[in-house]
């Protein structure tokens, strides 16, 4: 399970020199759900690229998230997302993937609707991209409102 929200200090930059690569992937992955947005936005940049399963439902869940500058960060490095690893892990956790499109279009539609038309806010173009989209999500959430999605 992925903790919703961690709230421990940063550690020091002379401890995470000594950490392993492995070692630093996880403290990574720790800091993507640290209650500060701006280390969960430094830390999944770090892991962008990086081609490790595990990796991916952390990415994954910032997208789901209501900080839309963290999207925008991942969405510029998109073309550095292993789709295939992105892929299988869709498809292995459908449920998750379900509701973390929910969130995505639950998120644009409290805060972001006047801003992004559905199919151009960033989370949404991050998963379309990856092929993790299919739209019915914005169709189900905001069923007659054609024009949003």
């Amino acid at each position: 399970m992925i903790p919703s929200r961690i709230y421990a200090p940063e550690l020091r930059r002379k401890v995470t020199a000594s950490l392993d690569e492995e070692a630093k992937f996880v403290l990574g992955c720790c800091y993507t759900r640290h209650h500060d947005g701006y280390l969960r936005e430094r830390a999944v940049i770090k892991l962008i690229g990086f081609d490790r399963a595990w990796i991916v439902p952390f990415v994954i869940q910032l997208l789901g998230e209501y900080v839309v500058e963290i999207s925008e960060r991942i969405l510029e490095r998109l073309d550095e997302l292993q789709l295939e690893t992105y892929r299988r892990f869709a498809a292995a956790n459908e449920s998750f993937m379900r509701l973390t499109r929910d969130h995505v279009v639950s998120y644009w539609a409290c805060y972001y609707r006047a801003q992004y038309r559905l199919p151009t806010y960033p989370p949404v173009r991050i998963l379309m991209e990856l092929g993790l989209w299919n739209g019915r999500e914005g169709r189900r959430r905001l069923a007659g409102r054609r024009d949003s999605t």
